[in-house]
């Protein structure tokens, strides 16, 4: 029997509306892999900067280093190829993006935690986010307040109203 030799990278994303607790979580994910060791980097968008520049603080003060990037290709480029876990948060401010970039970076190998808002303020689905969910009936850890879904790369990620 063969064995296909590498490591399946996979997305997870941690999405829900405002004050449900996305940023917490993704804290949460991200200090478990670097407590395993695992070479990790965080980014968050430029624009948020509502309780540090350097930092990705949840409204429990709870709070984990980052990088600020600008969009999709600046945070690319800032990558080292080294790293097994990436983290991102306020994913819907880094523009469309952001979904090729992540499922590029899962076929590399990569971990990828991304958080977000599901839905913008009129209720329409957040493109990065909803374009990384297959559906949300696969979903592995429903919660009340967010919803988390760790998949596959290869996992078709089109999203539309009728599998809302």
């Amino acid at each position: 029997m063969n064995f296909a030799k590498g490591s399946l990278g996979w997305i997870e994303v941690v999405c829900g509306p405002m004050f449900s607790g996305k940023s917490e979580e993704l804290i949460r994910r991200l200090r478990r892999a670097e407590i395993a060791r695992q070479r990790v980097q965080i980014f968050k968008p430029a624009l948020d900067d509502r309780y540090a520049d350097d930092h990705i603080v949840s409204h429990s003060e709870l709070k984990i280093r980052s990088v600020a990037v600008k969009d999709s290709a600046d945070l690319e480029s800032r990558l080292d190829l080294r790293t097994e876990v990436i983290g991102i948060d306020e994913a819907q401010f880094l523009g469309s993006g952001m979904v090729d970039l992540v499922v590029r970076l899962a076929d590399m190998g990569k971990r990828i935690v991304i958080a977000g808002l599901d839905t913008d303020y009129l209720g329409a689905p957040s493109i990065p986010c909803r374009n990384c969910l297959p559906s949300p009936t696969r979903s592995p850890r429903p919660s009340p307040s967010a919803c988390s879904a760790a998949i596959p790369p290869s996992t078709p990620s089109a999203w539309s109203p009728a599998r809302t």
